[in-house]
């Protein structure tokens, strides 16, 4: 059984693994945010632990406008940072995760981040848009 999470955007692509990686990099940079790392579950888990998964990345992208006003308002935040995007294999088909840049708004609802946050949630949600309607 799945469960709903608040804080992160689901979006399923009928695509390969590498294409969808791709697709959804092409997404996030086409709306301002640039790749800082690039995690790969799969050869972690192959490396450490000698155990075969399903292909796994997490990217960490940022976008650096929207970061540095952030960081000005709350130098904490920066726990918060990279925004932190999932492509996993699930069959046939690529799930997308991001997470929702909102859940720093619910931290601190009343506080300065909130237009920030906003914008970035735009942002996020134009990417995911960007990759064709959900499913």
């Amino acid at each position: 059984m799945e469960v709903a999470m608040k804080f992160v955007k689901t979006f399923a692509l009928d695509a390969e693994f590498e294409r969808a990686c791709d697709q959804v990099l092409e997404a996030f940079r086409e709306e301002g945010f640039g790749l800082l790392t690039t995690v790969d579950i799969q050869q972690v888990m192959r490396s450490k632990l000698q155990k075969e998964v399903t292909p796994y990345r997490i990217f960490g992208i940022c976008n650096p406008q929207l970061a540095d006003r952030a960081l000005s308002v709350s130098p904490e935040v920066g726990v918060m940072l990279p925004c932190s995007v999932v492509v996993r294999a699930d069959g046939s088909r690529v799930q997308v995760h991001v997470l929702s840049p909102t859940v720093v708004e619910d931290l601190s609802p009343e506080g300065p981040l909130k237009a920030v946050m906003a914008e970035a949630d735009l942002r996020v949600e134009a990417a995911m848009e960007r990759l064709g309607p959900k499913r």
